[in-house]
Protein backbone atom coordinates (compact mmCIF):
# COMPACT_ATOMS: atom_id res chain seq x y z
CA UNK A 1 0.00 0.00 0.00
CA UNK A 2 1.57 3.01 -1.28
CA UNK A 3 1.11 6.72 0.66
CA UNK A 4 -1.13 8.88 -1.33
CA UNK A 5 0.58 11.89 -1.27
CA UNK A 6 1.76 14.08 0.80
CA UNK A 7 -0.61 15.62 3.41
CA UNK A 8 0.16 19.25 5.19
CA UNK A 9 -1.55 20.67 8.51
CA UNK A 10 -0.64 24.42 8.72
CA UNK A 11 1.60 26.08 11.76
CA UNK A 12 -1.88 28.03 12.27
CA UNK A 13 -3.97 24.32 12.60
CA UNK A 14 -1.21 22.78 14.72
CA UNK A 15 -0.69 25.84 17.23
CA UNK A 16 -4.80 25.87 17.71
CA UNK A 17 -5.44 22.19 18.26
CA UNK A 18 -4.52 20.48 21.30
CA UNK A 19 -4.06 16.77 21.83
CA UNK A 20 -6.15 14.61 22.98
CA UNK A 21 -6.51 11.07 23.81
CA UNK A 22 -8.22 9.18 20.65
CA UNK A 23 -10.26 6.46 21.07
CA UNK A 24 -8.12 3.89 18.85
CA UNK A 25 -10.01 0.50 19.86
CA UNK A 26 -8.86 -1.65 16.62
CA UNK A 27 -7.33 -4.78 17.80
CA UNK A 28 -3.82 -5.26 19.70
CA UNK A 29 -2.76 -7.88 16.99
CA UNK A 30 -3.98 -5.37 13.83
CA UNK A 31 -1.70 -2.78 15.85
CA UNK A 32 1.22 -3.75 17.35
CA UNK A 33 4.62 -4.77 14.96
CA UNK A 34 2.76 -3.02 12.04
CA UNK A 35 3.41 -0.38 9.66
CA UNK A 36 1.24 1.82 8.05
CA UNK A 37 1.33 4.64 5.49
CA UNK A 38 -1.15 7.66 5.69
CA UNK A 39 -3.69 7.28 3.04
CA UNK A 40 -6.47 10.06 3.54
CA UNK A 41 -8.22 12.53 6.33
CA UNK A 42 -11.71 12.35 6.43
CA UNK A 43 -14.44 13.87 8.67
CA UNK A 44 -18.07 11.70 9.64
CA UNK A 45 -19.72 14.75 8.82
CA UNK A 46 -19.97 15.06 4.92
CA UNK A 47 -20.96 18.85 5.42
CA UNK A 48 -17.22 19.51 7.48
CA UNK A 49 -14.19 20.29 5.69
CA UNK A 50 -11.03 18.14 5.80
CA UNK A 51 -8.81 20.54 5.11
CA UNK A 52 -6.10 21.31 8.14
CA UNK A 53 -4.29 24.15 6.03
CA UNK A 54 -6.82 26.97 7.17
CA UNK A 55 -8.05 26.99 10.75
CA UNK A 56 -12.00 26.45 11.08
CA UNK A 57 -14.36 25.03 13.46
CA UNK A 58 -14.49 21.80 11.68
CA UNK A 59 -11.00 21.18 12.13
CA UNK A 60 -11.25 19.05 15.25
CA UNK A 61 -13.69 17.09 13.45
CA UNK A 62 -10.71 15.96 10.77
CA UNK A 63 -9.89 12.13 11.00
CA UNK A 64 -6.67 10.68 9.62
CA UNK A 65 -7.10 6.87 8.57
CA UNK A 66 -3.65 4.77 8.03
CA UNK A 67 -3.86 2.07 6.13
CA UNK A 68 -1.56 -1.62 7.01
CA UNK A 69 1.49 -1.74 4.85
CA UNK A 70 1.11 -5.21 4.63
CA UNK A 71 -2.53 -6.01 4.69
CA UNK A 72 -4.16 -3.28 3.76
CA UNK A 73 -6.61 -2.93 6.87
CA UNK A 74 -7.51 0.57 8.14
CA UNK A 75 -7.74 2.85 10.90
CA UNK A 76 -9.06 6.25 11.25
CA UNK A 77 -7.90 8.68 14.54
CA UNK A 78 -9.46 12.25 15.02
CA UNK A 79 -6.75 14.30 14.24
CA UNK A 80 -6.17 15.18 17.99
CA UNK A 81 -5.48 11.65 18.87
CA UNK A 82 -3.09 11.77 16.18
CA UNK A 83 -1.50 14.92 17.52
CA UNK A 84 -1.47 12.55 21.43
CA UNK A 85 0.25 10.00 19.91
CA UNK A 86 3.61 9.03 21.47
CA UNK A 87 6.79 8.78 19.34
CA UNK A 88 9.63 6.53 20.76
CA UNK A 89 13.16 8.57 20.55
CA UNK A 90 15.74 5.86 19.57
CA UNK A 91 18.70 6.22 19.23
CA UNK A 92 20.01 4.87 16.47
CA UNK A 93 18.61 2.24 13.83
CA UNK A 94 18.44 -1.11 15.77
CA UNK A 95 17.63 0.15 19.16
CA UNK A 96 14.39 -1.75 20.80
CA UNK A 97 11.53 0.48 22.44
CA UNK A 98 11.12 -0.48 26.05
CA UNK A 99 9.79 0.95 29.33
CA UNK A 100 12.76 3.18 29.57
CA UNK A 101 12.69 4.57 26.24
CA UNK A 102 12.24 8.11 25.95
CA UNK A 103 8.81 9.71 24.25
CA UNK A 104 7.84 12.46 22.69
CA UNK A 105 3.77 13.60 21.67
CA UNK A 106 2.98 13.94 18.12
CA UNK A 107 2.09 17.75 18.73
CA UNK A 108 5.67 18.87 19.91
CA UNK A 109 7.38 16.88 17.12
CA UNK A 110 5.58 18.34 14.82
CA UNK A 111 5.94 22.10 16.01
CA UNK A 112 9.48 21.66 16.47
CA UNK A 113 9.67 20.33 12.89
CA UNK A 114 7.78 23.22 11.28
CA UNK A 115 9.75 26.23 12.68
CA UNK A 116 10.33 28.80 9.62
CA UNK A 117 7.67 26.73 7.64
CA UNK A 118 4.15 27.57 7.04
CA UNK A 119 2.87 24.12 6.58
CA UNK A 120 4.66 20.27 7.52
CA UNK A 121 3.28 16.84 6.40
CA UNK A 122 1.44 14.62 8.49
CA UNK A 123 3.77 11.49 8.93
CA UNK A 124 3.36 9.55 6.19
CA UNK A 125 4.72 6.21 7.58
CA UNK A 126 4.92 4.91 11.23
CA UNK A 127 5.39 1.76 13.06
CA UNK A 128 3.70 0.85 16.04
CA UNK A 129 6.05 -0.72 18.74
CA UNK A 130 3.61 -0.53 21.59
CA UNK A 131 0.23 -1.06 22.39
CA UNK A 132 -1.47 -0.94 26.20
CA UNK A 133 -4.99 -0.62 27.18
CA UNK A 134 -5.72 2.53 29.01
CA UNK A 135 -7.28 2.49 32.37
CA UNK A 136 -8.82 5.32 34.19
CA UNK A 137 -6.51 7.69 36.12
CA UNK A 138 -6.83 6.20 40.16
CA UNK A 139 -8.30 2.99 39.11
CA UNK A 140 -8.48 -0.82 37.44
CA UNK A 141 -11.34 0.86 35.03
CA UNK A 142 -10.11 -0.59 32.01
CA UNK A 143 -11.50 1.80 29.01
CA UNK A 144 -14.03 1.23 26.26
CA UNK A 145 -15.11 3.40 23.66
CA UNK A 146 -18.16 5.42 25.11
CA UNK A 147 -20.87 4.08 23.27
CA UNK A 148 -20.06 0.68 24.84
CA UNK A 149 -21.69 2.12 27.84
CA UNK A 150 -25.15 1.39 29.17
CA UNK A 151 -24.98 5.08 31.34
CA UNK A 152 -23.33 6.94 28.04
CA UNK A 153 -26.62 5.75 25.27
CA UNK A 154 -28.72 6.72 28.33
CA UNK A 155 -27.62 10.12 28.41
CA UNK A 156 -27.60 10.62 24.46
CA UNK A 157 -31.02 9.61 23.83
CA UNK A 158 -32.09 12.08 26.69
CA UNK A 159 -30.19 14.78 24.68
CA UNK A 160 -31.65 13.97 21.76
CA UNK A 161 -35.35 14.06 22.82
CA UNK A 162 -34.63 17.49 24.55
CA UNK A 163 -36.91 20.30 23.02
CA UNK A 164 -32.99 21.90 23.44
CA UNK A 165 -31.87 19.74 21.26
CA UNK A 166 -28.94 21.20 19.34
CA UNK A 167 -28.24 18.63 16.74
CA UNK A 168 -24.72 17.69 18.98
CA UNK A 169 -23.62 16.04 21.60
CA UNK A 170 -21.66 18.35 22.82
CA UNK A 171 -23.92 18.57 26.20
CA UNK A 172 -22.77 14.62 26.99
CA UNK A 173 -18.97 15.13 25.96
CA UNK A 174 -18.34 18.39 27.57
CA UNK A 175 -19.85 17.03 31.10
CA UNK A 176 -16.57 15.89 32.18
CA UNK A 177 -17.76 14.40 35.75
CA UNK A 178 -20.51 12.22 33.84
CA UNK A 179 -17.56 11.17 30.84
CA UNK A 180 -15.70 9.79 34.00
CA UNK A 181 -18.29 8.17 35.70
CA UNK A 182 -19.83 5.98 32.79
CA UNK A 183 -16.18 4.19 33.00
CA UNK A 184 -16.87 2.41 36.18
CA UNK A 185 -20.43 1.32 34.55
CA UNK A 186 -22.02 -1.79 33.00
CA UNK A 187 -21.56 -2.02 29.40
CA UNK A 188 -24.02 -2.65 26.89
CA UNK A 189 -24.27 -6.63 26.17
CA UNK A 190 -23.78 -6.15 22.30
CA UNK A 191 -20.39 -4.56 23.01
CA UNK A 192 -19.24 -7.41 25.04
CA UNK A 193 -16.47 -8.47 22.97
CA UNK A 194 -15.52 -4.81 22.14
CA UNK A 195 -11.99 -3.86 22.44
CA UNK A 196 -10.75 -1.07 25.01
CA UNK A 197 -9.23 2.15 23.96
CA UNK A 198 -5.42 2.26 23.99
CA UNK A 199 -2.50 4.22 24.52
CA UNK A 200 0.15 3.72 21.11
CA UNK A 201 3.42 4.34 20.95
CA UNK A 202 5.10 4.78 17.48
CA UNK A 203 8.70 5.01 15.54
CA UNK A 204 8.85 7.34 12.63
Amino acid sequence: MKNQGIINISMDVLSSLSPQRGMLSAAVKDLLDQTFVLHSVVTTDPEKDNSLTETSEDNIFVKARYVNKDNSKSFTIPIRGLLNMDIAQLAKDGDKFDENTETAKMHEYLLEKITGESEIGLPPEFKVVSVVPRVQAGTENVMYPPHCYKAFNKRVEEVRESENYDGTLNAVYSDFDFMQSIYSGEKEARHASAEPTKNVTIVL
